[in-house]
């Protein structure tokens, strides 16, 4: 995907929303950096539900919230909500667990003043420029991101790459598997005789109630039926084969990825009849 298309994909996000569409318009065109990605709605998980951070910029990780007129009247729930996202972003940010920083502009401050409603809206531009000098940015490039000469290049996946694939065939074919294309989601590789690949759901889906650790560190997998609890323990329990797992994700756009999180195992101890199976990450790199 070319940048004006995903710009607009974003923009489009936002048209519903009068106030919202102005100020990420705004920032957007004031700070006129092609290569900073910005993303509209960003979701983020809390522990009462979820909540969608009106404009997100990965790469400075900081989440702009943008509180309509209605917002004066639920001041503490707002400051509820920023404690919900910077916590959670802790626990979300799995390569570098690091909060993230929360920006507010307070519509209610310019009441119907144009010039003031800029002037909130330049003073928190001036900010981002300011943490742009201090700290720069890895340059974003759409149509790079799914470019894997880099891995090739460093001889391994690293989780701290954020190494992703449009598809299971990419993913296993980039690892020498040679398919045409592929829907299961566990089979042996070819090429290492020792590993396993595995594209996991990890949510509830058909009979299984799958979820992934917060941290990244462990996967847990269990059927729905007690019975196959018990059966998969048994036939899973004594597999010492190491997994290579690409856990199936929703980017912001709606597209499907399989991101890569490492090398797991089952561990033993942890597993067991009536809690399913747990994997331990034994490593967040894969040697090519």
């Amino acid at each position: 995907m070319d940048v004006l298309t995903y710009n607009l994909n974003q923009l489009r996000r936002t048209y519903r929303k009068r106030y919202e569409n102005y100020v990420v318009t705004r920032i957007f065109h004031r700070l006129n950096l092609p290569d900073l990605q910005f993303v509209t709605q960003q979701l983020v998980r809390r522990p009462t539900g979820i909540a969608l951070t009106d404009l997100y910029l990965p790469q400075l990780k900081l989440h702009i919230e943008i509180d309509e007129p209605h917002h004066g009247n639920q001041t503490e729930a707002d400051e509820k909500r920023t404690e919900d996202i910077i916590e959670a972003t802790k626990k979300l940010d799995i390569v570098e667990a690091k909060g993230h920083r929360i920006e507010r502009i307070r519509i209610s401050d310019a009441g119907d003043d144009i010039n003031k409603f800029n002037e909130l809206i330049d003073n928190l531009v001036d900010e981002i420029k300011k943490i742009i000098e201090a700290n720069g940015y890895e340059p974003w490039f759409p149509e790079q991101e799914f470019d894997f000469s880099k891995f090739l290049k460093n001889g391994k996946l690293s989780v701290y790459e954020n190494p992703r694939f449009r598809t299971i065939a990419d993913a296993v074919n980039f690892l020498g598997q040679n398919v045409r294309g592929m829907q299961r989601a566990f089979f042996r590789s070819k090429k290492y005789p020792d590993y396993n690949f595995w594209f996991p759901k990890l949510y509830p889906n058909g009979g299984w109630d799958n979820k992934l650790q917060e941290d990244g560190e462990l996967i847990f997998e269990r059927p729905n039926n007690e019975t196959h609890i018990r059966n998969h323990y048994r036939a899973i329990i004594n597999d010492d084969t190491k997994r290579i797992v690409f856990p199936r994700f929703t980017d912001n756009l709606g597209a499907v990825i399989y991101r890569f999180m490492g090398i797991y195992i089952v561990d033993k101890e942890r597993s067991s009849e009536t809690e399913g199976i747990i994997y331990r990450r034994v490593s967040s790199d894969f040697n090519l």
